[in-house]
């Protein structure tokens, strides 16, 4: 923790140099360290621990939260899609339309941020590549059979000219 306190307080000075104030009643930490202090003594003023931080619209948590950050990624790809629902219901547009749409509007919404996002296994991450499957399968639709049926398509025929979002979040 003096560490910690050292560099809060270089950082203080040097904001300072710069005509910048760190506004200390706003000022947090978060630390994966179990033993941590819940706050540290900063001259007159303290700084307190916190469990989560928002940064870039993402949870970041000391515990392992990477299942609700997940979720919450799913539900980004959702409701992109969802706002968008017309476009691809629409009899006019091509497919190859259609899915440059959705990878310029609907995929970086759930990609935004993925840099700050932790994951320790390749587990939670399938939640989002299974709901982004589900997504191309509405806009791409069935395949028609020789025999006059309709399939689900597959999902290698989902990622012939699609690249995919696991693959994306990991670079």
């Amino acid at each position: 923790m003096e560490e910690v306190t050292r560099q809060l307080k270089s950082l203080y000075s040097i904001a300072a140099k710069t005509g910048l104030r760190v506004n200390i009643q706003k000022t947090e930490f978060i630390t994966n360290v179990k033993e941590a202090s819940s706050t540290i003594p900063l001259g007159n003023n303290t700084v307190c621990k916190v469990t989560a931080v928002k940064y870039l619209q993402e949870w970041i948590s000391a515990r392992e939260s990477e299942i609700l950050t997940i979720d919450a990624r799913c539900t980004k790809l959702e409701r992109a899609y969802h706002s968008c629902k017309n476009i691809y219901a629409s009899k006019y547009l091509s497919k190859n339309i259609k899915l440059k749409h959705y990878n310029l509007v609907v995929k970086p919404s759930a990609l935004y941020a993925s840099e700050c996002l932790l994951t320790n296994r390749k587990g939670p991450l399938r939640k989002v590549d299974l709901k982004e499957r589900q997504i191309l399968r509405r806009i791409l639709g069935p395949i028609r059979e020789e025999d006059c049926t309709y399939r689900i398509r597959h999902n290698n025929e989902l990622y012939e000219h699609q690249e995919d979002i696991v693959t994306c979040m990991d670079t």
